[in-house]
């Protein structure tokens, strides 16, 4: 069987079968988790070629028979907090700097209300915009086609109006940003953001408040890209993966309240705040580690596993 064929694994019985709704050698991103039993999932084939349409898939692992339920031509899926509402992209250019529409839908796919046709989507489809913890409001990225403006939007889902945030002035540089990951703070105090322009020659690490004031931008290297921005369950830390061209990924942590720089990890494949306070789970090249102070520079770290790991997720459960 081709290595790249999708699997569901059902943990009670450890059978292993093919995902519902995919090929042999497609390749599947997991999107989100819609209850305990029904999940979302983005399906496109392995062929090497850009314009390779993706579907979206619903399945509910519960039924006897799953229905598969399929949307084409979505690459993107961001289901709100409260599980109710998607944002979806649909892509209007499937080359760099990749062009999408987005638009806000219910959960398991209806009624599809346009948001924006010309979202400014990162290098990975799962960052394109961030919810608010209430599920009221949608940030995302607006670039034009030329790449001569971009913005920060906020989209009120009860209104339908979109309105700036911020925009390239606010910025700085000559050449204003094409792309940004964007998160939301857990609490829903601070957007944060990872912008960079098309050359990846400037970069961009702002935190500003959902009504556009007190934007602050951290010191970053001149030369790098910038991915996954979080800010830790108390709000006290931010942190940032960034490759800036050199052999291996790097982590960086920084004070959310005064900027500065607390901890900086070369060879990071990935990292995830703990659900409460700040505790850091980071993979490196030669395991796991758990910072418990990250802001401390002779802070302790625990070493969890020896293996390398490329994707890391706290329990949130009690």
């Amino acid at each position: 069987m081709d290595q790249y064929s999708p699997r569901v694994v059902d943990l009670a019985t450890g059978e292993i079968s093919e995902l519902p709704g995919a090929s042999p050698g497609d390749l599947a991103w997991f999107r989100a988790w819609i209850s305990n039993t029904e999940a979302a999932y983005t399906v496109a084939p392995n062929d090497g070629n850009d314009a390779s349409p993706f579907r979206l898939i619903f399945l509910d692992v519960a039924a006897p028979q799953p229905p598969v339920p399929v949307m084409d031509n979505v690459v993107g899926y961001l289901l709100s907090p409260d599980k109710s509402i998607a944002a979806i992209l649909r892509p209007s250019q499937l080359a760099w700097p990749y062009r999408s529409e987005m638009l806000i839908m219910p959960a398991r796919g209806g009624r599809l209300t346009p948001v924006d046709d010309d979202v400014a989507q990162g290098v990975r489809s799962d960052f394109f915009a961030a919810w608010s913890p209430d599920s009221r409001t949608l940030v995302y990225a607006h670039s034009d086609i030329t790449g001569t403006t971009f913005s920060l939007r906020l989209f009120d889902v009860t209104t339908g109006i979109a309105r700036e945030l911020l925009t390239a002035s606010d910025l700085g540089g000559e050449v204003p940003p094409n792309s940004a990951f964007i998160a939301w703070s857990p609490a829903g105090q601070h957007i944060v953001f990872a912008a960079s322009n098309p050359g990846r020659d400037r970069g961009w690490l702002g935190v500003v408040n959902p009504d556009g004031s007190h934007l602050r931008l951290f010191n970053i290297p001149n030369r790098a890209w910038l991915f996954e921005p979080r800010i830790s369950a108390d709000e006290k830390y931010l942190a940032l993966t960034l490759y800036d061209f050199t052999i291996w990924q790097s982590l960086v942590v920084y004070d959310l309240a005064t900027g500065a720089q607390s901890l900086y990890l070369g060879g990071a494949a990935a990292y995830h705040w703990s659900p409460t306070g700040h505790q850091l789970a980071v993979a490196l090249l030669d395991g796991v580690y758990l910072f418990r102070e990250p802001g401390n520079p002779n802070g302790q770290q625990e070493k969890l596993v020896n293996d390398q790991c490329y994707s890391i997720l706290w329990n949130n459960a009690p």
